[in-house]
């Protein structure tokens, strides 16, 4: 086995001369079959390796485990270290499952043992029946192409050179060589979901298909190298459609709404992942509700606690949400002369330049006919322009000037206190 493992982690480059890796191991038979063979493969690639074990605080057996993984790193002259987090704290703190938050953890301080030790990458144990359990667990959730995919030979720093070996395999490696793993009892519980597909569903599917493990890792390959070239395809598109203005994302109607609905759905996940950086948190309800927002009416808004999209009069703008707003609806300003305003997270500076003739621009105030009384404040439902003799509503002379509507929200007025045909009457004030 050590020279199938050996061939996969040349066709996949997983392994570089003289580099210094993180080894994952909890003392089961997968990771510690990924310590040995990578301890074989040392001299060839003048590997230096870095044994860890993640304490995770869910069960008794983890103390002896240590212990245990640091004698085995010792027969093979690696180095080792534990990390610890308090995972049912974690749990009861964020409202997340065991699974999720052991998962989130382990990777964290895994990275943080790789930046420690300055390695260049993980060495994780996964192996091809975990990728038919990934696949599977995807599948269940509705996922795309991209989760059915599964989990690559690499991904970022994660390297994973036993998925090309399934869990048979490893078994008959760890009688071969006498090799004495220790066995995670919460394994066989099958209330987590993942067991149930190791223990319950895959056995199952390998009645109907004996082979069905190697065939979804063979599909899982090709999948892939397809999602390779679709990621090149959308990366393609998203340079005319899909543009970063400061921290927001701007997504082009006309060419998005001519673009087919598949790379249409592609480009919102690219967009999301550009504005968020990361791919979880947008579902196809969410993919399937931002494509709708292209054929609805300028000012239309779809948001989440993360982010909101906002339809312009030629663009989807996805943002960010701020736990500290801009704007402060509650603040408002007497206008007293030169100077500067406060007006929640915003500071105005008003300046008074002597103008010749009538030349007053939307920029520009004609500082004479201000109203006393007059302030600073933003934008309210049932504004009304005061404008060259006639009213119009605040919001449509802003979609009129083709401004955004947020900026509209974001940017300060003044306002006369006084109603004007039962209205407030309104200038723009540009910062």
């Amino acid at each position: 086995m050590k020279e199938r493992i050996l061939a996969y982690c040349r066709q996949f480059h997983l392994l570089e001369q003289g580099e210094r890796l993180i080894v994952a191991c909890s003392g089961g038979p997968d990771s510690l079959v990924l310590l040995d063979i990578l301890a074989q493969l040392r001299e060839i690639y003048a590997l230096q390796l870095m044994v860890v074990y993640i304490h995770h605080h869910l069960r008794a057996a983890a103390d002896e485990e240590v212990r245990f993984v640091q004698a085995e790193a010792a027969k093979r002259q690696c180095p080792f270290m534990t990390l610890g987090v308090d995972v049912p704290a974690l749990v009861k703190a964020r409202k997340q499952s065991v699974e999720t938050v052991a998962r989130q953890e382990r990777y964290r301080l895994l990275r943080e043992a790789k930046d420690r030790q300055g390695a260049t990458a993980i060495a994780v144990a996964h192996h091809q029946h975990d990728q038919a359990e990934t696949v599977l667990h995807h599948f269940l959730r509705g996922s795309g192409l991209t989760g059915l995919c599964g989990m690559a030979p690499r991904t970022g720093d994660i390297i994973r050179p036993l998925l090309g070996v399934s869990r048979t395999e490893i078994m008959q490696y760890v009688q071969e060589q006498g090799l004495q793993p220790r066995e995670d009892e919460t394994n066989r519980d099958t209330t987590y979901l993942r067991n149930r597909l190791r223990w319950d569903v895959l056995p199952l599917l390998q009645q109907i298909n004996p082979a069905c493990v190697t065939d979804i890792s063979h599909m899982t390959t090709i999948l892939q190298a397809e999602e390779t070239w679709i990621q090149t395809m959308v990366q393609t598109s998203a340079r005319h459609i899909v543009q970063r203005q400061g921290e927001d994302i701007y997504i082009k109607q006309a060419p998005f709404l001519a673009c087919p609905v598949a790379l249409q759905r592609r480009l919102l996940r690219y967009a999301y992942e550009t504005l968020c950086g990361e791919r979880q948190g947008l579902s196809f309800t969410h993919v399937e509700t931002l494509r709708a927002l292209f054929q609805k009416e300028t000012g239309k808004q779809f948001f989440t606690r993360q982010w909101r999209a906002v339809r312009t009069y030629d663009a989807v703008i996805l943002t960010r949400q701020s736990n500290t707003p801009l704007r402060d609806d509650t603040a408002c300003v007497p206008i007293d002369g030169v100077g500067d305003y406060d007006l929640g997270m915003v500071r105005i500076h008003l300046d008074i330049d002597r103008l010749y003739g009538n030349a007053c621009t939307d920029g520009q105030i004609d500082y004479a006919r201000i109203p006393d009384g007059a302030v600073f404040r933003y934008r309210k439902p049932g504004d009304y322009l005061c404008y060259h003799g006639y009213t119009k509503t605040l919001k449509k002379w802003l979609q009129e000037k083709k401004y955004p509507l947020q900026d509209g929200d974001n940017c300060p007025f003044y306002a006369t206190v006084h109603k004007y045909y039962g209205y407030t009457a309104f200038r723009r004030f540009r910062q």
